[in-house]
């Protein structure tokens, strides 16, 4: 007589409660960690628009201008960024970024900071040199 081969239901039954309960302790780390990519998603886009702004400053010989938290299409020589959401900048007086027609910057801060909204202090500093150049510092806190 041959054994039948498989599992039985309890077999069954046992693995998907085990399932479960590692899915329901590891589903909040996943949230945590997509909030985490929106913001840096987020810092990321502004960087992305501060080298839009600079080339477009470059190739056309231009004078071009940045504005911060305004909603709205880009109509080149004036592009808009606005946060969606996840972050914020830490200073809001600093609502333009403006550089001339050799892409060197022209405005009267050269630190952007973005903080995270939610819970947090985490922020992403970018910081402008006076030649345009952009560097991004992962850590920073917002106070």
């Amino acid at each position: 007589m041959q054994k039948n081969k498989g599992f039985t239901l309890i077999e069954l039954m046992v693995t998907i409660a085990i399932l479960v309960i590692v899915t329901m302790m590891a589903a909040p780390s996943f949230g945590n960690m997509i909030k985490n990519q929106k913001f840096k998603s987020n810092a990321n886009a502004l960087i992305d628009k501060i080298k839009q702004a600079r080339t477009y400053a470059v190739l056309n010989h231009q004078g071009v201008t940045l504005k911060l938290n305004v909603a709205g299409t880009d109509n080149p020589p004036i592009f808009n960024w606005i946060s969606e959401g996840s972050a914020r900048l830490k200073n809001a007086s600093d609502t333009e970024v403006e550089f001339d027609k050799q892409g060197f910057l022209r405005s009267t801060f050269d630190v952007i900071e973005v903080c995270k909204n939610t819970g947090s202090s985490e922020s992403i500093k970018i910081t402008l040199t006076a030649l345009g150049q952009i560097h991004k510092v992962e850590k920073g806190a917002c106070t």
